[in-house]
């Protein structure tokens, strides 16, 4: 039992609350306080309990990571304070022109800049775009240890330590990357086709980016801005599946490149066979299409078939997704898949 309060010491209503095991075996425990901030815990795990409190523009307090107390069953009048972080304003302006920025999502990622002392790794993105008339937002953060990541629609996203500018005052100014522009005409039977979705192939891009994508103009062009320098994949495609294109363009930072028409295609289909060891059975198997992350797979028949339908044509591969214990995964197989026909494979997994 105990009380959360802020840096005032007035109590924090409706807080969560969580409390874990520190033998990492067990439940971890939520709960949430009242009206006057005190919480009530009741534990399913014997043995001492860590305590964790995260409340946005305060320090997170606790945690497995945390070296911070523990607490035996039974504990009372625990104080959990919660130390509010310093603010930092950030100015987020256009790289080129040094304009502000207007429209942005920007998020803070408490000790996971490079320079804190125990770092805790991965990132939250880019926060929800919102509007910014000034280009200008205050969050807590501080120097020297937090990370503080930007996306705006048309740049690339940024990725760094906060660091103030050197004035008295807290304010980090952000100068985001216009990146590279892409321009292109997407086109069915030799049309301009308008109203078509266009997008950066999610594979060929740092997800911190976020997704870049848009829709033809009435003329069938489309323009795509703030991509990754080097060699990427446009993709467009209908959006009741009926047909979509795909092509290759090399960009450079600061340039803009016209590319070549993407012409639209109806999909094709890949119906395979799979062959396994004798005595293993082929029921529960799959057959996973393309990368793991789009996570599209089939089952396999009790006679070791499988089939894809609407499959965009073009290089693919297919992958037999094992048994742990009995059956390892079968290397990539790959198939080219045409226009409105059924490509066959094999896939062998003794």
């Amino acid at each position: 039992q105990g009380r959360v309060v802020d840096d005032q010491g007035i109590g924090v209503p409706r807080q969560w609350i969580f409390a874990a095991p520190t033998s990492r075996e067990g439940r971890t425990i939520t709960g949430r306080t009242d009206d006057g901030g005190r919480f009530d815990l009741d534990l399913v795990t014997a043995g001492p309990h860590k305590l964790k409190v995260e409340r946005r523009d305060f320090l997170t307090v606790g945690g497995l990571g945390d070296p911070g107390p523990v607490f035996e069953p039974g504990s009372e009048a625990i104080e959990i304070r919660l130390e509010r972080l310093p603010t930092t304003t950030f100015l987020i302006v256009d790289g080129e022109t040094g304009e502000p920025v207007r429209r942005f999502g920007l998020s803070v990622g408490l000790r996971r800049g490079s320079k804190a002392e125990r770092r805790i790794h991965g990132t939250g993105g880019g926060g929800r775009i919102r509007d910014y008339p000034d280009g200008r937002l205050e969050a807590g953060a501080r120097p020297g240890g937090d990370l503080v990541e930007v996306t705006a629609p048309g740049f690339r996203a940024f990725r760094g330590d906060v660091e103030h500018d050197g004035s008295a005052e807290a304010i980090q100014t952000i100068r985001l990357d216009r990146g590279a522009t892409v321009r292109g005409i997407v086109l069915r039977g030799g049309q301009p086709v308008p109203g078509v979705r266009c997008w950066l192939a999610a594979r060929r891009y740092d997800r911190r980016d976020g997704p870049k994508e848009t829709v033809t103009d009435s003329e069938g062009g489309y323009t795509l801005r703030g991509l990754p320098s080097g060699t990427i994949e446009i993709v467009a495609g209908a959006d009741d599946g009926s047909s979509s294109g795909r092509i290759q363009v090399t960009t450079h930072a600061g340039e803009t490149v016209s590319a070549l028409p993407i012409d639209l295609v109806g999909p094709g289909a890949i119906a395979g066979h799979v062959v396994v060891p004798d005595g293993v059975a082929l029921e529960g198997l799959s057959v996973h299409l393309d990368d793991w992350q789009d996570d599209r797979r089939v089952a396999v028949s009790a006679t070791g078939t499988f089939r894809f339908e609407d499959v965009e044509p073009g290089r693919h591969t297919v992958t037999l997704v094992g048994r742990p214990g009995e059956l390892a995964s079968s290397a990539k197989v790959r198939v080219e898949v045409e226009p409105g026909q059924t490509s066959k494979v094999r896939v062998n997994a003794t």
